[in-house]
C-alpha cells in the first residue's frame, strides 16, 4: 500500500509540473522581459520604462523593456502567445488588438484564450483639437460643417480600427453625417498635420497637443473622457452629448501568456501595483494626462476585456468597419 501511494504521489506531482502548476519557490530567479507593442517615445513605452522602475525594486530582479512594434500591438500579441507561461515574459498593450482589432481582420491569436490579464494599469485622455484661427469655434460648428459639406471634413486620427476611430463613427452615424478620415501612427504626426493646415480637426491625447494650446495654437472642441482634463476649463464630454454604447477610452494593460501559474501572477500584480506608486510612475502619469483611478485586474479585468471585446464585436458590425485598405 505504502509503493502505491508513493506512486501515486509521484504521479500527480509529475502532473503539476507537466500542467506549468509547479511554482519555484525564487521566482523571479533571473529578470524578466517586458515587451512593449509599440514604437519606443510613445505613450506606452513611456510608462512601461517608469513603471519598471518601482516594479523591479518590488520583485528584487531587472524588469527588460524592449519593443515590438508591427500592427499596431497584433506582433506582440502573435509573440507572446507563444512564450512560455512562466511568469518571464509580458506585454504592454492598449485594448485596441484585443478588443477591436479581431473584429475586422483575420489574427493570429484568440483574444479571450490565449493571454492572462495582469492589469488595467491607466486609461489615456483623447480630444478633438483645431487650430486657434480654425472657423469651429464650438464642437457642434464641427458637426454643421460636416452637415452641409458632406465628406469634406478632414480628421486625422491615430490608428485605424481604434477607440477613437470608431468613436467618431458613433458620432457620424448619431448625426447622419461623413468625415473623410486622415490616419496616422501616432498623435505626433496628426498634430504636426493639424498645425500645417493639411487636416481641419486632429484627434488625439493632450500630452501632444497641450503645449500649443498653453501658447495659443490650438484649441479643444472636445473630450472623450467622463473626467475633467486639468488646464483646461468648461471643454465638453462625449458623454454630455452622445450616449455610446462601447467607451471610446484606450486603455493599457499589461498581460502574460496563457497558463501561468496564479502564484506567480499574483507576485507580478503586486509588483506591478508597487511600480505605480512611485514617484516617478506619478509623475509621468500627471505629465501624460494619464487617468489613474481607471486600474484593474483580476476578475474585473477579464470580465471588462470580455464585455468591450463584445461590444464592440457587435459595434464594428453595425458600423460596417471593414479591415483597413492594403497600401
Amino acid at each position: 500500500m505504502r509503493s502505491k501511494c508513493i506512486l501515486l504521489i509521484g504521479i500527480v506531482s509529475a502532473l503539476f509540473v507537466t500542467q506549468g502548476w509547479a511554482v519555484p519557490a525564487n521566482f523571479p530567479a533571473k529578470p524578466i522581459q517586458l515587451w512593449v507593442g509599440f514604437p519606443p517615445g510613445g505613450p506606452n513605452d513611456m510608462e512601461t520604462r517608469a513603471l519598471c522602475y518601482g516594479a523591479s525594486k518590488a520583485l528584487g530582479k531587472p524588469i527588460i523593456v524592449s519593443n515590438k512594434p508591427g500592427g499596431g500591438g497584433l506582433l506582440a500579441l502573435e509573440l507572446l502567445k507563444l512564450e512560455e507561461p512562466d511568469g518571464y515574459t509580458l506585454a504592454n498593450i492598449t485594448d485596441t488588438p484585443l478588443t477591436r482589432t479581431p473584429h475586422m481582420m483575420k489574427v493570429k491569436f484568440d483574444a479571450l484564450k490565449d493571454f492572462t490579464f495582469l492589469i488595467r494599469t491607466t486609461v489615456e485622455r483623447s480630444t478633438l483639437v483645431v487650430q486657434s484661427d480654425s472657423p469651429f469655434k464650438k464642437f457642434q460648428d464641427m458637426i454643421d460643417f460636416a452637415r452641409k459639406n458632406p465628406g469634406k471634413l478632414t480628421i486625422g486620427v491615430s490608428g485605424y480600427g481604434t477607440s477613437r476611430h470608431i468613436a467618431l463613427e458613433q458620432i457620424a452615424k448619431m448625426e447622419n453625417v461623413k468625415f473623410q478620415y486622415v490616419f496616422f501612427t501616432g498623435a505626433s504626426p496628426v498634430l504636426i498635420a493639424l498645425l500645417g493646415g493639411h487636416i481641419m480637426v486632429g484627434n488625439m491625447g493632450p500630452t501632444a497637443w497641450l503645449p500649443h494650446f498653453k501658447a495659443g495654437a490650438v484649441k479643444p472642441l472636445l473630450r472623450w473622457e467622463a473626467e475633467p482634463m486639468p488646464g483646461v476649463a468648461d471643454l465638453p464630454s462625449q458623454g454630455e452629448l452622445y450616449k455610446f454604447p462601447a467607451p471610446p477610452s484606450n486603455a493599457h494593460l499589461i498581460i502574460a501568456p496563457k497558463g501561468i501559474p496564479k502564484p506567480i501572477a499574483d507576485k507580478l500584480l503586486a509588483a506591478l501595483i508597487a511600480g505605480t506608486k512611485t514617484p516617478q510612475y506619478t509623475a509621468l502619469a500627471e505629465q501624460l494626462s494619464f487617468i489613474k483611478n481607471k486600474m484593474l485586474s483580476g476578475n474585473e479585468l477579464n470580465q471588462w476585456v470580455e464585455a468591450n471585446y463584445n461590444l464592440y464585436g457587435k459595434l464594428i458590425g453595425d458600423l460596417g468597419i471593414k479591415a483597413a485598405p492594403e497600401k
